[in-house]
């Protein structure tokens, strides 16, 4: 069974991030796999945020409060990342929305990840019941399935081919035979990848257990062809 039931080290950042982004007047989403690890009990020192703000601002000031180092993760999108120093080794990743956090979540890659809470409900009474689910992620977390948001998601980055059947060994999930058609159809476009980002995802995915299923899985969506030809 869900439960947002996040460990007391993740509660206390939690608390002193909500008071940050309220004293700024900004809008603050937990996203992506820190809220997928939360829900299903998974130990995770990485908390994605969705910033309603310009984000490298807002990193700049919060590295500063917190102590931490700031790394530009792509300038361009204006994604940043916050390490924040201890022994527990946090990191937050910032990225700007724009249009609505439903709009934002609807533009990710796969339902599990498509899930958004805002910092201030986490930390209210029942953040169960305010949880944002555009596309169904609650479900497919309850039924361990690797979903694809949309059709047209590997074609938007197709370093998400490989992240899906990385996603599927770390979390033991099976892939949905849709999404498994789609990575097929478009499993040529990894070739545009850069090598260093096929590298850390195919070795994150041998690394898991059950190496052999998770190599066949890859040679069965066309995927092992390419980061080893």
């Amino acid at each position: 069974s869900l439960r947002f039931n996040p460990p007391l080290e993740a509660l206390d950042l939690l608390v002193s991030l909500a008071g940050f982004f309220r004293s700024h007047n900004v809008s603050a989403y937990l996203v992506g796999g820190f809220l997928r690890d939360i829900l299903i009990g998974r130990l995770t020192t990485d908390i994605d945020l969705a910033v309603e703000g310009h984000v490298l601002v807002l990193a700049k000031e919060l590295a500063a409060e917190t102590k931490g180092t700031l790394v530009p993760l792509d300038e361009t999108h204006a994604m940043a990342r916050v390490v924040v120093p201890g022994k527990d080794g946090w990191q937050l990743d910032l990225a700007p929305f724009s249009q609505g956090i439903h709009q934002d979540l609807t533009r990710r890659d796969f339902t599990i990840d498509a899930l958004g809470l805002s910092l201030e409900d986490s930390l209210g009474r029942s953040p169960w019941e305010k949880l944002v689910d555009p596309c169904g992620g609650l479900s497919d977390l309850v039924s361990g399935t690797i979903k694809a948001v949309s059709d047209h998601v590997f074609q938007d980055d197709p370093a998400r081919l490989l992240r899906g059947v990385r996603l599927a060994a770390q979390l033991c999930f099976s892939m949905d035979e849709t999404t498994k058609g789609l990575i097929k159809r478009d499993a040529n476009l990894l070739s545009t990848v850069a090598p260093e980002r096929l590298r850390d995802d195919f070795l994150k995915t041998i690394a898991e257990p059950d190496t052999s299923h998770n190599l066949r899985l890859m040679d069965e969506l066309s995927l092992l062809c390419r980061p080893i030809p």
